[in-house]
């Protein structure tokens, strides 16, 4: 049973086997994640055209647990009391080792915003090893992990910075825990697109660990440019932690659906960055791949028993350009990640199963090592 529980210091706290997460940790507005006994993350503030997060007076905090005890959320919104007094919502959905956040800066139109630093993170601890996922070069799926030793880069080196955000930081620990912190689905919107805007995203190797700063917004102005009208902003991303090389599934499938077999309709698949579909390749942030799953699911039903296990194979995390997959069709390009939709899927097809006594799982493809997968 996965509970978030109130504390006597006004935090929020929920734990499983060797991880803990505490919301309003160190300070109400932030939280605290520690996947093992040797690893801690900690988010960080942000601002908003220098009115500091650090600031603000707590709104709301609710607490929501699923029927069958495998999900909980945490909402939690801030106001910063200050200037045209901006708010701060993030929803937090965990599950057994994942993390889903969703941030939303709630910016009034009559808000003139010069920039939004959105925070990021500190990572410290015991980290062995570390990798930068970036987008991919060419096609859609995402590039295999290239991964260093933290100690062998001298403290203060900024080891990633860019325009657009890392699609994931990777971090092992001594203890054999991989910790991955993510772009959410969204990651088009992470990325300054106005015209006079910029965005700016850095790690940086501190004595203690990997400082992430986030800057999704600056407004460089010109000569008779007007500063942009605020509005609402709203940024994804996730965290998902396990044992490196822990043990796949290895059970006995009731049945099994080979993503890499199906023939996916066009529409469907990933498109890689000059707007190419990839072959046999699907985005499952395209509503109808996961269309596809549920139907399949749903057949499945009637016939299952205690015990059995559905499993979906060959499952491949992509970085998809089709804005079609976004709801936005007549964009040319938005950027995304289908890793929150898979989990997505499986949650949804594993409440269905619940009263059977079934469950299905994710079977990654043979050269996917992600945790979130």
């Amino acid at each position: 049973m996965l509970e978030i529980t109130k504390q006597s210091d006004g935090t929020f706290r929920s734990a499983g086997k060797s991880w803990e997460v505490v919301f309003d940790a160190p300070k109400p507005g932030l939280f605290t994640l520690r996947p093992d006994r040797t690893m801690t993350f900690v988010s960080r503030f942000a601002v908003i055209d220098n009115l500091e997060e650090s600031s603000a007076l707590s709104d709301r905090r609710r607490v929501h647990h699923s029927n069958d005890g495998l999900e909980a959320q945490f909402d939690a919104q801030s106001t910063i009391p200050f200037g045209a007094e901006p708010g701060i919502s993030r929803k937090f959905k965990l599950s057994d080792g994942l993390l889903a956040v969703t941030t939303d800066f709630l910016i009034r139109t009559s808000f003139q915003v010069r920039n939004l630093f959105a925070g990021g993170y500190v990572l410290e601890g015991e980290i062995a090893h570390f990798a930068v996922l970036s987008a991919p070069e060419s096609g859609a799926a995402l590039p295999s992990p290239v991964w260093k030793p933290l100690d062998s880069i001298a403290e203060g080196t900024v080891i990633y910075d860019s325009a657009q955000p890392p699609v994931a930081l990777l971090a092992e620990s001594t203890e054999g825990t991989v910790l991955e912190i993510a772009t959410g689905e969204d990651f088009w919107r992470w990325t300054a697109s106005a015209s006079n805007t910029a965005s700016r995203y850095t790690l940086t190797k501190t004595a203690k660990g990997i400082e992430s700063s986030w800057l999704p917004y600056e407004f460089h102005p010109r000569p008779e440019v007007e500063v942009p009208s605020g509005r609402n902003r709203r940024m994804n991303f996730l965290l998902a932690w396990r044992k490196k090389d822990g043990t796949r599934n290895s059970a006995e499938y009731r049945d099994v659906f080979d993503m890499a077999a199906f023939d996916w309709p066009e529409t469907y698949l990933a498109y890689d960055g000059a707007g190419n579909p990839v072959k046999s390749l699907p985005c499952f942030a395209a509503p109808g791949v996961v269309n596809v799953l549920k139907k399949w699911v749903r057949r499945k039903l009637a016939d299952l028993q205690e015990g059995d296990v559905l499993a979906v194979t060959n499952v491949v995390p992509v970085f998809c350009t089709c804005a079609a997959h976004q709801d936005r069709a007549r964009m040319k390009s938005l950027p995304h990640l289908d890793a929150y939709g898979i989990n997505e899927f499986r949650r949804w097809a594993n409440r269905q199963l619940a009263p059977k006594g079934a469950k299905l799982v994710i079977v990654p493809g043979k050269d996917v090592k992600l945790p979130s997968i």
